[in-house]
């Protein structure tokens, strides 16, 4: 607890609950507006989508772990720790994110955990997780080029659907193929985006504004690509088992197509996780598609309350497995 509050610092804790109650605020807003009606769609959860749910978390949280041990590995070359210590670090910074601030958890606890326990250099450790957000980024990206058809009208919703699903995967195909003089150009842009987005209050000066990753790599690049890709289509699919689960009548033809604009807001998010302002900014997305406000809120509520339930579960379960692999070599 001391490193955290030596990582926020004392006079950015008033502000850190400021945003803490800001977005609690507008999620509470929203439900009161959603009427009571937001919540009892918990009394009747689909058994078979919310097994789902828990899959798709799982595959979300793994490939994200796996592909920031992949960009350690790369960094270092060698390895410093199992899969499973890279996983349970990275849901245990989720759980934090439901409280703490964004780039804290975002950034400060993972780095935390490889410079105090793997004593690995700050550096190294911090370039590591900030790559793993650029790829988050990066595909990101990707996939709202490939929606932007749609929302400038130029395409019907099914062919928007099936530029969504192609762009990625030529791109991804592209990338393994291109020109070694176009690898280096995505490195030169990787380069500046790392030098902007360690801006951050938590990790401010403590980076090198050079990018220690080479992109020449096409194995590492597929892998990591890969992975980008997997987490971000499993993550569609996890905000279609949402509606299913809670047996909210919006198409997945919606949200699949709403899904990269809608994760755009967690972006420009300063809420811890997010909170209030993903729900506000997925509230818009709906909007524009025609679903009816009432149906829209009891989306968002419900869909940020399963993750929240869900990440708790996988946290605690990794939390006994670890304990259980502690005691066992003990």
């Amino acid at each position: 607890m001391s490193h955290i509050r030596m990582a926020i610092g004392k006079h950015k804790w008033i502000k850190h609950t400021f945003f803490l109650l800001i977005g609690l605020v507008i999620f509470i807003l929203l439900i009161r507006y959603g009427g009571t009606e937001s919540l009892k769609q918990f009394t009747d959860l689909k058994f078979i989508p919310s097994i789902g749910i828990i899959i798709t978390t799982l595959i979300i949280t793994g490939s994200v772990a796996i592909r920031w041990q992949n960009i350690t590995n790369t960094l270092l070359n060698s390895t410093i720790a199992r899969s499973f210590q890279f996983y349970y670090f990275f849901i245990i910074s989720r759980v934090s994110g439901f409280i703490l601030p964004k780039d804290l958890t975002d950034f400060g606890l993972r780095i935390l955990w490889l410079k105090k326990i793997k004593k690995i250099p700050l550096s190294v450790a911090g370039s590591s997780v900030a790559i793993d957000r650029i790829f988050d980024l990066m595909i990101l990206i990707i996939f709202f080029i490939g929606s932007l058809p749609f929302w400038f009208g130029l395409n019907n919703l099914y062919l928007a659907l099936s530029i969504i699903a192609l762009f990625p995967i030529i791109i991804g195909i592209t990338l393994l193929f291109i020109h070694k003089s176009f690898l280096t150009g995505i490195e030169n842009i990787f380069s500046f985006g790392l030098k902007i987005g360690l801006k951050l209050p938590v990790i401010k000066k403590k980076i090198p504004q050079e990018l220690p990753f080479s992109f020449q790599d096409k194995k590492v690049l597929r892998t990591v690509y890969f992975l980008s890709f997997l987490k971000f289509l499993s993550t569609i699919a996890r905000f279609v088992l949402f509606a299913l689960a809670l047996n909210i009548p919006i198409s997945p033809e919606l949200i699949i197509i709403g899904a990269p604009l809608g994760q755009l807001s967690y972006l420009i998010a300063f809420t811890p996780g997010g909170l209030g302002i993903m729900e506000a900014g997925w509230l818009g997305v709906l909007k524009l598609l025609h679903v009816q406000t009432d149906i829209a809120i009891d989306f968002v509520v419900g869909q940020r309350i399963l993750t929240i339930g869900v990440i708790l579960i996988l946290a605690l379960i990794s939390h006994l497995i670890k304990t259980f692999t502690e005691i066992k070599t003990s």
